[in-house]
């Protein structure tokens, strides 16, 4: 009996301390209560948001984008993207113990940052304002969070700040700043020196569009750990100075959409932690390619619209990790080496406007097994390739979504194409391809009572939305077929010999088109009147051909040019005319559309130059 009696006060005593554990466990997972007022009043100053989640009488820890530490003291509120909009309350500074805080992405539609309150907020680690709305200057109250890791201002055009760079002189923690769209330019000659000696620890800078022009700050270099630098789309025109080959830890620099002049250090391509590069669009640095390293780590190479020259040397088949490499527009010029075949990881290939030579055999794309992206327009080289349709295959050949090879001296359609069904942009203009549009380009393989009819091998590019094969020699007529490609928005076959009819079927439900350019050919006959309601064209020229008949009604032109007419609205009429006139299904608006500047035959129905009046009947 006692034995049981002793279990019994052990039991009752193990219940009590059980239950002693859960109220403190529920305490502790409870927000505090005055933390709880200040997150409803800084509701309160909302007048937008996505909160349902914040009631009173609930646990705040537990609300949208709020987190709490194991005594209920809120250390997270992240508000990014939350369509937010209103006025910041005071009572935010009340949440003393916070660490990370975002409003990012939201709308405060061009209110200033709160001026006071920040130097409570002494634990806060990291602080993101991006896009937020903000705009006006930078509080100096912002440079008492002394324990800042890492720092987000950036704007937009719409709503920009203003930034001293003194307020960084404190933040000795910080490892990350993004100032994008931020103007800097009244401190421009202070701005180095205070990275330099304030942030000891940065390793990531971020500084687009900051208006910031001059000289690049040649000490950068100093900061140890720094890895990762974008001033992209500056005013900087000094020349790149040769400190930055010394940047060992560099990984990531943007130097897009500036005014750099001079040399472009060349040991800068060599450093073995390098992975990303984008000097383009500085039309006035020049340089070369190096010589590559066989430990180079490069995987993104950007250098389009400079002024780079020389030969791609053969060891640039030693980016093993390359992925993107846009040379566009430059003053390259001799051959391509064989060796570009080994970038097994090449993605995007860019090549274009340059002044290359000799024969580059199509085949070169096989060994290319990711590419998805080939750009060779204007590029100085002609291409060859298989007569016939051997090694051709699905399997043979990367499966890409944009082709362009523009003026190579092509005389027929690839093969290859046919084999392609991811395939949404194809230009093959400005080449000699000769004869009819073959009949692969555009079959369907949706047909499923003719699928015995079709090889097995043979995919539609049934996702193609842009299709350019002008300035050839193409003959025969515009087979209806090509309106099987029902994705297609862009149409230019212009500058052929193409002979027929306009086929209805571009102009009909099916296909989306917004760009129509058949201009320049031999076709005859009139305009398909039977143009649906859902027409998007906002382009279509016809000029230069022999076409005769009646003008569509549901076309209202009010405005011409030397070049033809232009049609900013197309209007469907819905009212029944002598005529036959077609009917009315509201408006669509169409911009710059170059349509025919020539009419045979037009018959009772005659076009007249006309202001806001439109289309005259006579």
């Amino acid at each position: 009996m006692e034995l049981f009696q002793f279990k019994f006060v052990v039991f009752l005593l193990v219940l009590l301390l059980l239950k002693l554990f859960l109220i403190n466990c529920d305490a502790a997972s409870r927000c505090l209560e005055a933390e709880n007022s200040a997150l409803l009043q800084l509701k309160k100053g909302f007048t937008t948001g996505k909160l349902e989640s914040w009631l009173p009488g609930t646990d705040c820890c537990i609300w949208e984008g709020v987190a709490c530490d194991e005594y209920g003291r809120i250390i997270v509120l992240f508000l990014t993207d939350l369509h937010i909009g209103g006025t910041i309350d005071p009572s935010l500074f009340n949440l003393t113990s916070l660490e990370i805080l975002s409003f990012a992405q939201n709308y405060f539609d061009g209110i200033p940052i709160p001026n006071s309150g920040w130097e409570r907020l002494v634990n806060l680690s990291s602080l993101d304002l991006s896009n937020a709305g903000f705009a006006g200057k930078v509080p100096a109250s912002i440079s008492r969070l002394t324990k800042l890791t890492i720092l987000d201002l950036s704007c937009n055009l719409k709503h920009c700040l203003a930034i001293n760079p003194m307020i960084l002189q404190n933040m000795s923690n910080l490892k990350e700043l993004f100032l994008d769209y931020v103007n800097v330019s009244s401190y421009r000659d202070e701005w180095c020196n205070v990275l330099v000696n304030s942030t000891p620890v940065l390793e990531r800078l971020s500084m687009y569009s900051c208006s910031l022009f001059g000289t690049i700050c040649s000490s950068l270099p100093m900061l140890p750990f720094l890895s990762d630098i974008y001033l992209a789309f500056n005013s900087l025109d000094s020349n790149i100075p040769d400190s930055f080959a010394n940047f060992s830890s560099l990984s990531y620099l943007g130097l897009r959409g500036n005014k750099f002049k001079g040399f472009f250090p060349n040991q800068i391509f060599q450093l073995r932690n390098l992975k990303y590069l984008d000097i383009s669009y500085n039309p006035t640095l020049s340089g070369y390619l190096p010589d590559f390293p066989e430990y180079s780590n490069l995987e993104f190479l950007w250098a389009s619209n400079t002024n780079f020259s020389g030969n791609l040397p053969d060891s640039i088949g030693n980016l093993k990790f390359l992925t993107f490499l846009e040379l566009s527009s430059c003053q390259f010029y001799g051959t391509m080496p064989s060796s570009i075949g080994n970038l097994s990881e090449l993605v995007y290939l860019d090549l274009s406007y340059n002044n290359f030579n000799g024969v580059v055999g199509l085949e070169f794309i096989k060994d290319l097994k990711n590419l998805t992206s080939l750009y060779i327009i204007n590029s100085g080289f002609s291409l060859s390739q298989l007569d016939e349709d051997i090694g051709s295959s699905s399997s043979s050949f990367p499966n890409m979504s944009k082709l362009a090879l523009v003026g190579c001296n092509l005389t027929k359609i690839p093969t290859f194409i046919k084999y392609q069904d991811h395939m949404t942009v194809l230009d093959l203009s400005n080449n000699t391809i000769r004869g009819k549009i073959p009949s692969w380009l555009c079959r369907r393989t949706d047909l499923k009572p003719f699928t015995s009819l079709i090889p097995s091998n043979n995919t539609s590019q049934r996702h193609l939305s842009s299709l350019y094969i002008a300035n050839n020699n193409l003959t025969g007529k515009i087979p209806p077929f090509i309106c099987n490609l029902t994705r297609l928005t862009e149409l230019n076959l212009s500058n052929n010999k193409l002979t027929g009819t306009i086929p209805p079927c571009l102009l009909e439900d099916g296909i989306d088109l917004v760009v129509l350019n058949l201009g320049r050919n031999h076709l005859h006959g009139a305009i398909p009147h039977g143009i649906s309601p859902k027409c998007v064209l906002q382009i279509i020229v016809l000029k230069d051909n022999q076409l005769e008949g009646l003008l569509p009604r549901l076309m209202v032109f009010i405005e011409s040019t030397t070049s033809g007419f232009v049609i900013p609205a197309l209007r469907f009429q819905r009212n029944s005319t002598s005529d036959g006139g077609d009917k009315v299904a509201g408006d669509r608006q169409l911009q710059s559309v170059i349509l025919i500047d020539s009419f045979y035959g037009a018959g009772d129905r005659r076009l007249l130059a006309a202001g806001d009046g439109g289309l005259q009947y006579l």
